[in-house]
């Protein structure tokens, strides 16, 4: 599972500091849309890897 979470999180990290200024408004409307997609799965993968526990 750490794994899981080390890889997104470099996904997410290749996107954030991906160039942007060349790129047309379609393809930075994709970009922006494969950057949410990349964040969910980190975050995802983070929860997975770091369950919360429940208190009573």
């Amino acid at each position: 599972m750490l794994d899981d979470l080390g890889a997104e999180t470099e996904a997410y990290a290749a996107y954030l500091n991906a160039r942007r200024g060349m790129l047309d408004s379609y393809e930075q409307t994709l970009i922006e849309e494969d950057l949410g997609k990349a964040r969910a799965e980190m975050e995802r993968a983070w929860l997975e890897a770091k369950p919360v526990r429940e208190t009573r």
